[in-house]
């Protein structure tokens, strides 16, 4: 046992020697360079362009008529005025002075309006207009009279400026925010028109930039520039109260405030008066700073003048504008609408089911079958309603009277639109087309039978056998004849329009014969009274075949 576990031992150091031997000269071998082939990339060819897809047609924008058009938003308006300054150096009128300067002078303005509701919009406005100011004897108050001499200035003074401003507002349309809820209502109760807004008040704001002439406040008396030489004393420019002389343009901060009134001319004029009030941030307009503890420290002036205005838009645009439609006043105005229409709605005057909002009969009879628009059924669409109509079921093309019954000029029975004897003689026989029947059977008929009417007699399909229903109308004719020496009678075949042409006239002339042999022999009438006669399918009497298979009987000499 040992020996075997000594054995094994040996072979397995053996075995693991020569593995290392094995490993270690695999490792002491150089190794081979690995030479990567180049693989040939397979030619790929260049896609074609694909084709670029055609562009889609621009969609046709449609229009809804029943829609109403938007209303016009553009305004411009030009508004030529008076021009009064509010400055330290002012007469004491709030109107001005007329002498020695006149204190009011020309100013236009410039206004362009979009409107962004039937209320507010914003508006660009620009200004030129000169401002004049004067102090003298005659325009000072004796309050006025000690602050300006203790300034320094003991002569007469003005001065002009000329002012050029542009500025952005909020436009405010007041009218347009004023609801009279008693107006609709009288409206709507009275059935009223409300009569449309021919008059608007508006008010504006905003902040804009202005730019003045030199500062200059001028001597009366030779029209040039204050100097120290003319002062009593010397104001100090680090002060509250000084005069400026300057020689260059300058640019100040403004804040325009206006109210105006416009009245509608038309859908595309208005014309109003409009005052604006510019506070400039700045107190050297008059080319005078001074602190004057009656009067505001910065300067300002109005324009006050008459507004001509353009309301702008195209044929797109509704020809109102928008500042003229109370925006609550139509809302009001729709749901009024919709009240009205919901009563008719609702409401159903002759009971028929249909709401007159939808009935295009109001007066229909109570009690008679109406259709969804409120109209008395008329099922053969004659003109004649059903519950009028003598003959409901009319054909279509039928000509009627005032009843609903087709006409039928000849009296024969058959009425126009069917009748292709429209002429036929009073009181004469005819078949289901209107046409007299010994007319057209094409034979020569003396008048002294034409109006006799003898009857006729049925059969089967394709059958020539006499119907024993039909032997008392046979027993009558023979009897006629009996009673009647010299009669004779012409017995007519018929068949119907099944089966050929030649067979058919074959069928009628055996059925003629038929009848013939049957009055012979029953009632021994002569052969010689009686003639047969075949029509085939050539004479129909009527649309069903039934009535076609038969035998007439027409008296002759």
């Amino acid at each position: 046992m040992q020996i075997k576990r000594i054995a094994l031992f040996l072979t397995f150091l053996i075995f693991c020697t020569l593995s290392i031997d094995t490993i270690a000269q695999e490792d002491a071998q150089p190794k081979e360079e690995v030479v990567k082939e180049e693989v040939k990339e397979p030619e790929v060819k260049e896609p074609k362009e694909p084709k670029k897809p055609k562009e889609p047609k621009p969609i046709k924008r449609v229009v809804d008529p029943s829609v109403p058009k938007p209303y016009k938003s553009w305004s411009i308006s030009l508004v030529p005025g008076i021009t009064t300054g509010f400055t330290d150096v002012k007469g004491k009128d709030f109107f001005g002075v007329g002498k020695p300067k006149n204190e009011n002078q020309f100013g236009i303005s410039a206004n362009v309006t979009k409107m962004l509701s039937g209320a507010f919009g914003i508006m660009g406005r620009a200004y030129y207009g000169k401002i004049v100011g004067v102090l003298d004897e005659n325009t000072l108050s004796i309050e006025d009279t000690r602050y300006y001499v203790d300034l320094g200035i003991v002569q007469s003074v003005y001065f002009e400026q000329t002012a050029l401003q542009g500025s952005i507002n909020l436009y405010w349309n007041i009218s347009n925010t004023i609801f009279n809820m008693n107006k609709q209502y009288k409206s709507d109760r009275f059935g009223t028109v409300k009569k449309k807004r021919w008059i608007s008040v508006y008010t504006y704001g905003g902040v804009g930039l202005a730019q003045y002439d030199e500062p200059k406040l001028l001597i009366e008396a030779t029209d040039v520039p204050i100097s120290s030489t003319y002062l009593t004393s010397t104001p100090s420019p680090g002060s509250n109260s000084y005069i400026i002389n300057g020689n260059e343009k300058f640019s100040e901060l403004i804040l325009p405030l206006a109210l105006g009134v416009k009245f509608k001319v038309s859908r595309a004029i208005d014309i109003g008066i409009e005052g604006v009030q510019t506070f400039a941030m700045t107190d050297k307009i008059d080319g005078l700073v001074y602190d004057h503890p009656n009067k505001p420290k910065n300067d300002k002036y109005t324009h006050v003048g008459v507004s001509f205005t353009y309301k702008v838009g195209g044929k797109k645009l509704n020809k109102e504008h928008m500042e003229w439609i109370n925006p609550t006043e139509e809302i009001a105005e729709s749901i009024s609408s919709i009240d009205r229409k919901l009563d008719k709605i609702a409401k159903d005057s002759d009971k028929d089911g249909v709401s007159d909002a939808f009935d295009k009969d109001l007066n229909t009879p109570e009690g008679v079958r109406v259709d969804g628009s409120g109209m008395a059924m008329d099922v053969d669409m004659d003109g004649v309603p059903d519950y009028e109509d003598l003959e409901p079921f009319t054909d279509k093309d039928a000509v009627v009277d005032e009843f609903g019954e087709a006409l039928d000029s000849d009296q024969d029975g058959v009425p126009d639109h069917r009748d292709r004897e429209p002429n036929t003689v009073k009181d004469a026989f005819v078949n289901f087309q209107g046409m007299t029947i010994i007319d057209a059977l094409d034979i020569d008929v003396s008048d002294k039978y034409r109006t006799m009417i003898l009857p006729s007699i049925y059969f089967d399909y394709n059958r020539t056998t006499i119907k024993s229903e039909y032997e008392t109308r046979l027993f009558e004719i023979a009897r006629l004849l009996k009673e009647n020496e010299g009669l004779k009678l012409l017995v007519i075949g018929n068949t119907d329009e099944t089966g050929s042409e030649s067979y058919n006239e074959d069928l009628a002339k055996r059925r003629a014969e038929r009848v013939i042999n049957y009055l012979v022999e029953q009632y021994g009438i002569p052969a010689a009274s009686l003639v047969a006669v075949s029509k085939g399918e050539s004479n129909p009497q009527s649309r069903k075949n039934k009535l076609n298979r038969r035998v007439d009987f027409i008296p002759t000499e």
